[in-house]
């Protein structure tokens, strides 16, 4: 018993550590609620779990934006939901290499 309380409170701090500790940069572009450990894929798959591109370009229209941020469990990603985003982030010196 002790040790499958000590397990789940491990397991909790661990959790709640890598949530305050992996927080987004301020830049990051604007998404849904980052939940511990789904992230925002449990958003992403009740919004459209047989389509996920459409449930992205739903998000980004949403939340007004061209570039939708959202993490997928603990990564990070962001997706450019119109043509001219895609050409801007993939033209753009500073983005060079990230892919």
């Amino acid at each position: 018993m002790f040790l499958v309380l000590f397990t789940f409170i491990t397991l909790l701090i661990y959790m709640f550590l890598t949530y305050v500790g992996g927080r987004p940069h301020p830049k990051f572009p604007p998404g849904p609620y980052r939940w511990p450990v789904w992230g925002g894929y449990l958003q992403l798959l009740l919004e459209n779990y047989k389509f996920p591109h459409e449930a992205m370009h739903w998000m980004s229209r949403r939340y007004k934006t061209e570039v939708l941020g959202l993490y997928l469990g603990p990564y990070p990603t962001v997706v450019a939901c119109t043509p001219n985003s895609v050409r801007d982030i993939l033209n753009h010196p500073n983005m060079q290499g990230r892919i």
